[in-house]
């Protein structure tokens, strides 16, 4: 029995060891050029995730722009330094004035604090007696607890209409505000849930942001108003169940670029930039718009995309998809 045991165990292990793994391989191509890449090692039935490289923060139009870091940072250091300078001139009996001083703003500054602390801690304590109360009410009486149970939500807010507004909050767009936060470079989520016959079935979620120019509109930027719009080309192929793959074959994803990036309107510029709040944006203060599917949308193997589409390269963004064994 010990030695079927232990035939078992090496079996198992070396299975393990020798399962196949597949190189699942993303490239974006801009135009006629390559802009992106990555890849991953999959094992079946195991998700793997690429994450977004970086993010941008961008001012609306007419709103004021950011200030320099650097400059900033040159002011505060010559503010400290002349704080030192002046501590250095003062007369002891004057330094341990301003000090006392200083010292008393930031003992009432924590003593503010602890106040706020005791005053959740005494609520939450209140809770908490008040959520055993309701516990036993139920044990003894289903009416009693009803009833009490009835006023405690009342209390706490929680009901249907209550509710209600918190799902409308948070479905709310995310950046009200003269800002916006825009992700940029490619997010993956991918696995193969089987691999059949040389065909690997895959689940994917696939997006692209890029900074694709910049529009600059009429009027003066006094008081630091911020007159130009980055616009963003946002591309994205989510949800993406069961699509059949033959190993070493490529998959293409077709997107159409925008147009008009140069020499339009500011309100064409702005439905294109989804930091402004329009196009395929999921931010920003306007609702996002859906835009009507181009007939250079389109999806397949890529030698049938390039047969269909020869003279159009340069106006999409193609997502070329591998799947591969490993050795």
């Amino acid at each position: 029995m010990k030695r079927t045991m232990t035939f078992l165990f090496c079996a198992l292990a070396c299975v393990c060891l020798h399962a196949q793994t597949y190189s699942l391989t993303v490239e974006t191509q801009v135009g006629t050029r390559n802009e992106d890449k990555f890849s991953f090692s999959l094992s079946p039935k195991v998700a793997q995730t690429k994450g977004f490289e970086s993010k941008l923060l961008a001012k609306r139009y007419r709103a004021q722009g950011f200030l320099s870091k650097e400059l900033e940072r040159q002011k505060m250091l010559e503010e400290e330094e002349k704080k030192d300078s002046d501590l250095l001139k003062m007369k002891p009996i004057d330094v341990v004035r301003d000090m006392l001083e200083k010292t008393r703003k930031e003992s009432d500054f924590a003593d503010h604090r602890l106040e706020t602390a005791q005053s959740k801690k005494e609520a939450l304590a209140e809770k908490v007696k008040e959520l055993e109360d309701l516990l036993e009410k139920a044990a003894r009486n289903q009416a009693t607890f009803e009833r009490a149970f009835a006023e405690f939500q009342k209390k706490y807010g929680i009901n249907a209409e209550e509710m209600k507004y918190k799902q409308m909050m948070r479905k709310r767009p995310r950046d009200t505000g003269d800002v916006d936060e825009v992700e940029i470079g490619s997010f993956c989520t991918a696995a193969i849930t089987k691999v059949s016959e040389k065909v690997a079935h895959l689940d994917v979620d696939y997006a692209y942001n890029r900074i694709a120019s910049g529009f600059y509109a009429d009027g003066n930027n006094n008081d630091n108003t911020v007159t130009k719009i980055t616009v963003i080309e946002r591309f994205s192929k989510l949800g993406v169940k069961d699509l059949k793959l033959p190993l070493g074959k490529t998959y293409c994803f077709q997107f159409a670029r925008k147009t008009g990036e140069k020499g339009g309107s500011l309100s064409e510029a702005a439905s294109q930039a989804g930091i402004f709040g329009g196009g395929d944006g999921s931010g920003g203060a306007a609702a996002s718009v859906e835009e009507p599917k181009s007939e250079l949308d389109a999806e397949g193997f890529l030698p049938e995309i390039k047969r269909k589409f020869p003279d159009d390269a340069g106006k999409v963004v193609r997502v070329l998809i591998t799947v591969k064994e490993e050795k």
